[in-house]
């Protein structure tokens, strides 16, 4: 479908939550931090931006085993506006987990798939909002200095190409992806007037990150 025959942009939300987590040693979107599961903070940011639609990211349709009950596939099915995607590529990385709910969305040239992944606890929901204002207005994706994550994705003929590699490489990379890109400066929000702190696009991997 042609970008020009398109009356309005689709922009969605996703969390990825389908990694190994194996530095955490258990799914790290049953972490708690600061009285939050990582997961439902996630959830929370996207829900906070203008997206229409969230999806969660899972590895596979095994049970989510936990004892937060916010991160439970029960709970997540009965909550409104969000949907499970599954990882449709095996282990690929994030790209994979991208492709596939792209493709469960049905999303198309033109369309916004804005992907978050489920261990950055203290991220924010300007910065996301940040990046969808880039995204629209410039038509390319968009993702901050150093940080492929949070991105903005734009679906073009050409990135949605990049992605579908994934089907045939044993793994591609998020660099390689968003080889177009645009690289947005923190220093650009600051000057916009948002308080920025580097410290929000930190992954918690391990336990001893939780006191960072």
């Amino acid at each position: 479908m042609s970008q020009s025959k398109k009356t309005q942009s689709r922009v969605v939300g996703l969390v990825l939550n389908g990694g190994h987590s194996t530095r955490m040693g258990r799914p790290k979107g049953e972490v708690i931090y600061h009285g939050v599961s990582f997961l439902e903070h996630a959830i929370r940011c996207l829900q906070q931006t203008t997206i229409e639609q969230l999806y969660v990211g899972l590895k596979d349709k095994k049970p989510i085993q936990g004892e937060n009950n916010d991160t439970s596939r029960s709970t997540l099915l009965s909550r409104e506006n969000i949907q499970l995607c599954y990882d449709e590529f095996g282990d690929k990385g994030p790209v994979g987990g991208i492709l596939s709910a792209i493709e469960h969305a049905e999303l198309q040239v033109g369309d916004i798939l804005l992907v978050i992944p489920n261990d950055m606890p203290k991220l924010r929901s300007q910065y996301l909002e940040a990046l969808l204002e880039h995204a629209r207005c410039k038509l390319q994706s968009c993702y901050f200095e150093s940080n492929y994550f949070p991105v903005a994705f734009y679906l073009s003929n050409e990135n949605i190409a990049l992605l579908k590699t994934v089907k045939s490489a044993n793994s591609v990379s998020m660099r390689y992806v968003l080889s177009g890109a645009i690289s947005i400066s923190l220093n650009d929000l600051q000057g916009k007037g948002l308080k920025v702190s580097r410290d929000d696009f930190h992954n918690i991997n391990s336990p001893d990150m939780l006191s960072m």
